[in-house]
């Protein structure tokens, strides 16, 4: 039907009970005492989640070896990277780089194996250093269907407009019209994502 695919991934993320950190415990960030740094724990997740240590070589050769298959062999027109900021997390590196330039390399690697025919969504970033590497940006925070929920997302929305289609395509987060949000207030979103000419990404069964 001519319909795009997309895949949503959290790249620099790494569950507890996932075959990734029980076979490279050394691909981790690290505490001062040799630990690996604990970022989150959710639930749905599994629990624990750690973080990838982008400066390290392997590492970098596994994101792009793994952002190559998605998009290439598995076929994916549209990547969706999220909790970015983890890849910036850390106060100790592979390397002797600041987190700013350890989450750029990492950046890099999934750039290299998506190629430049195929879009990058970020989210959950560093706006400032992410500029080259994606396509779009997630400029707010989630949005949720009330009115406290709509909020944040029109002020961010309102705020970063310029950044669109001048540095990448902003991402607002979804149009929802849905109840409980009365008419007047839908309105007032879908105005905002309208009169700024950001994505329009829609979440609502119509």
């Amino acid at each position: 039907h001519g319909f795009l695919a997309g895949l949503w991934l959290a790249p620099f993320a790494v569950g507890a009970s996932s075959d990734l950190f029980k076979n490279h415990p050394d691909w981790l960030l690290k505490n001062p005492d040799g630990s690996p740094i604990r970022t989150l724990s959710i639930e749905n997740w599994g629990g624990d989640v750690y973080t990838l240590d982008p400066t390290i070589h392997d590492v970098q050769k596994w994101l792009t070896d793994l952002f190559r298959k998605v998009t290439h062999k598995w076929g994916y027109d549209y990547v969706k990277i999220d909790f970015l900021y983890m890849g910036a997390h850390g106060t100790q590196y592979s390397q002797p780089v600041s987190s700013g330039q350890a989450y750029r390399m990492g950046l890099n690697a999934i750039r290299k194996g998506v190629g430049h025919r195929k879009f990058i969504l970020g989210c959950g970033a560093p706006m400032g250093i992410s500029v080259g590497f994606v396509d779009g940006m997630r400029i707010g925070p989630d949005v949720e269907a009330s009115w406290n929920g709509v909020l944040p997302a029109v002020a961010a929305a309102a705020n970063r407009y310029y950044y669109h289609n001048k540095i990448w395509f902003d991402d607002p987060d979804c149009l929802v019209v849905r109840d409980p949000l009365t008419i007047d207030q839908a309105r007032v979103w879908a105005s905002i994502v309208s009169l700024t000419g950001q994505m329009n990404l829609l979440s609502d069964n119509l």
